[in-house]
């Protein structure tokens, strides 16, 4: 990755680790979309299935229109010279989702947060094939690290129960513990993305 890159969501979790790790970064301002360079890597986006309880457009706007904003922004100031590199999620396949998943997989996302990413990709394919934009889909397994302050049971689980074993506290067994999931540290996905873009 030698050419700058326009990093939207550059104040989530993965996204300020992929800013404080590569020093080609351009960090776009929460309330912009205009894109500094023809590269952009998009991490904006909710993180559980649970708005759909107390904030049901939370995950439509933050996940699909937000999205479709920066796409027109991309498309009108770099048109066919724009990379879009957008960061998705495993929880794109639903419960069809294991261990042996490949991207070609059947996708059945249940819930709002996963059902709105699966649409995003599709958005992207069909828009930036419309407009003869480059793009990438980059679907991210459970991402584990420091700096996450979102751990909680809704999202990054695993290490909310570290957390609290560490202070001899009771953990809960998501069916008796018999799930299996992937793990990779931030550091890791962001080399991983790193060499994409």
């Amino acid at each position: 990755m030698n050419s700058d890159i326009s990093i939207y969501g550059s104040s989530g979790f993965i996204g300020s680790r992929f800013c404080q790790m590569f020093s080609n970064c351009i960090r776009i301002p929460r309330e912009s979309t205009e894109p500094q360079s023809t590269d952009a890597l998009y991490f904006i986006s909710t993180t559980h299935n649970y708005n759909i309880f107390d904030k049901p457009h939370e995950d439509i706007n933050t996940n699909l229109n937000k999205l479709v904003d920066v796409l027109e922004s991309c498309r009108k100031k770099y048109n066919t010279d724009t990379v879009f590199n957008f960061v998705s999620s495993w929880f794109v396949y639903g419960m069809n989702c294991s261990l042996n998943t490949k991207e070609t997989d059947y996708c059945d996302p249940t819930g709002f947060y996963s059902i709105t990413k699966r649409a995003a990709e599709q958005m992207i394919v069909c828009y930036c094939n419309t407009y003869n934009m480059k793009y990438r889909i980059l679907r991210l397994t459970n991402v584990i690290g420091e700096g996450d302050a979102g751990i909680s049971l809704k999202k990054n689980a695993l290490q909310y129960m570290i957390n609290l074993l560490k202070n001899n506290q009771t953990v809960k067994l998501y069916e008796g513990g018999s799930n299996i999931r992937d793990f990779m540290h931030v550091d890791d996905v962001c080399r991983a993305l790193q060499v994409c873009v």
